[in-house]
C-alpha cells in the first residue's frame, strides 16, 4: 500500500469509529492514536521540498476541484429550474452532497478523496438518488467528477512514491503503526459486537469490511496494472 492509500483509508476508519456511541464502544483512546499517526504520515509526506510531481498535482487538484464545483452548482441550479421533477430530485440530491461536503473542494487533499468516496458510496447505493441523477441530466456532472478524481490519484500517488522514495525509514514505521493501531481497535469493536449484538457496531464493521474490500481491490488493480505495463514494455 502507498502512503496516499493509508491516509485516504485511515481517514474512513477514523470517520466510521467516531461515530459510533462511545457508551456501546469506548474508543477514544484509539481515535487519538490514530488522529495523531494520520496527522504524523501527513506531515512526513509533505515534507520534501521540490518533488517533480508538485506542479501536477497542484494542476490537477484545480481541475478536481472546478469539476465538484460546476457539478454541485448545476444540482443546486436545477432546483430552480421549471422543469417536471427537477426541483425534487435537486434537492434530494443536495442533501446528500451536504452530508459529505458541499465545499469538499477546499478540503486537504486526501480528505477530499475520502469525502468523494463516501459521496459516490451512498449515491450508488439507492435507487433513487440515481433515479434522480437522470431526471435532471446530471450524469455526466459527476461522472466528470470521478474522472478527474482518478486522474488527480494517479498524479498524486506518483508524488507519493517520490516521497516515500526519501522518508521511507519514518514513514514506514508510521505506516506500520497506523495498521497495528486499526486492527487492534477492530478487535475491541468485533469483541463488543460478540457481547452485545449490538446493530450500530454491525452496522459500523460492515462499513469498515467495504472499505477494506475497496482499497484491497485498488491495490491489486494497481498491481496488475503494472505487471501489464512491465509487459508492454518489455
Amino acid at each position: 500500500m502507498r502512503i496516499s492509500d493509508y491516509m485516504i483509508f485511515g481517514q474512513l476508519f477514523l470517520e466510521i469509529i467516531q461515530k459510533i456511541n462511545p457508551e456501546k464502544c469506548n474508543l477514544l483512546t484509539s481515535i487519538e492514536k490514530l488522529e495523531n499517526l494520520l496527522n504524523l504520515l501527513k506531515k512526513l509526506a509533505g515534507q520534501s521540498k521540490g518533488s517533480i510531481h508538485s506542479d501536477d498535482v497542484v494542476a490537477a487538484d484545480t481541475v478536481r476541484d472546478n469539476a465538484v464545483k460546476a457539478a454541485f452548482n448545476y444540482v443546486e441550479a436545477c432546483q430552480f429550474r421549471n422543469r417536471e421533477g427537477y426541483t425534487e430530485a435537486a434537492e434530494l440530491i443536495l442533501s446528500v452532497i451536504k452530508k459529505h461536503g458541499r465545499t469538499m473542494y477546499n478540503y486537504s487533499l486526501n480528505d477530499q478523496s475520502a469525502a468523494t468516496i463516501t459521496l459516490f458510496e451512498e449515491l450508488n447505493s439507492h435507487v433513487e438518488y440515481q433515479q434522480a441523477i437522470d431526471t435532471i441530466k446530471s450524469r455526466s456532472w459527476f461522472n466528470d467528477i470521478l474522472k478527474y478524481e482518478d486522474e488527480f490519484l494517479g498524479i498524486l500517488n506518483k508524488r507519493t512514491d517520490d516521497l516515500a522514495e526519501k522518508q521511507e525509514g519514518s514513514s514506514f514505521e508510521t505506516q506500520k503503526e497506523i495498521r497495528s493501531t486499526i486492527e487492534d481497535t477492530l478487535k475491541i469493536i468485533e469483541v463488543m459486537y460478540s457481547m452485545n449484538n449490538d446493530d450500530e457496531l454491525k452496522h459500523s464493521l460492515r462499513l469498515i469490511s467495504e472499505e477494506t474490500d475497496r482499497i484491497n481491490r485498488s491495490v491489486k488493480s494497481r498491481k496488475s496494472d503494472s505487471k501489464i505495463d512491465n509487459v508492454s514494455s518489455n
